[in-house]
């Protein structure tokens, strides 16, 4: 039996993937419209921590040193279109290009992935950086991003299956589609947190000079 969730007033990609047992599925406007489970969590988190915040806010800092929500969202689109990179590469090589895993590495995917313990502290890739883009286009990037790359993985798993390890995560280690989706909905949290904070650091400091 497929576990399916109806979610009828977001939109999404069109939808012709085979759903197989067990599988969550986001099935929006029309059955023939769909979205990973995990992935439109992630994109669900983002459009639920960013809907009250307001555009100057946008690029308000907590701290000095600490980012705001538009560099954390540009971070976030980076970090998508970084794998839709990736996994485009090794759709179009026609073979998965993982490495074997160490123990190490098969240990941090199930940490990170199934457990949902994200570690704090380690600086992001350098090509994940925010550039200082715009609000509006970090806004719209974030949610376009995040749907090529359910887009890709979708396509990946047709062809590659959904037990193989199709690429490599530059810290990690080698992911199976699944680990993919899993992963980025829990880096995707783990910064939606962070946007959390801002937005309640915002309310105090509007409530303090009323």
């Amino acid at each position: 039996m497929c576990t399916i969730r109806i979610i009828p007033w977001i939109q999404g990609i069109v939808c012709d993937r085979p759903i197989s047992a067990g599988q969550h599925v986001i099935l929006l406007d029309t059955a023939r419209t769909c979205m990973d489970f995990w992935l439109q969590r992630a994109l669900h988190e983002i459009d639920s921590a960013t809907l009250a915040i307001s555009p100057d806010d946008m690029d308000w800092h907590p701290a000095e040193g600490k980012w705001s929500v538009t560099q954390i969202l540009e971070h976030l689109s980076a970090a998508y279109a970084s794998t839709v990179t990736a996994l485009r590469k090794v759709l179009d090589a026609g073979k998965p290009a993982a490495s074997r895993a160490t123990f190490l590495q098969w240990l941090s995917t199930r940490v990170v992935g199934d457990l949902g313990y994200f570690p704090t502290g380690r600086p992001a890739p350098a090509w994940t950086m925010p550039k200082g883009a715009p609000a509006e286009q970090v806004a719209k990037a974030v949610r376009e991003n995040l749907v090529a790359m359910d887009a890709v993985l979708v396509e990946a798993e047709r062809k590659f299956g959904g037990r193989v390890k199709v690429a490599d995560h530059p810290i990690v280690g080698p992911f199976t589609v699944a680990d993919w989706r899993k992963f980025h909905y829990r880096h995707t949290h783990h910064h939606v947190k962070q946007v959390h904070a801002i937005r309640d650091s915002l309310r105090s400091r509007t409530s303090a000079q009323k």
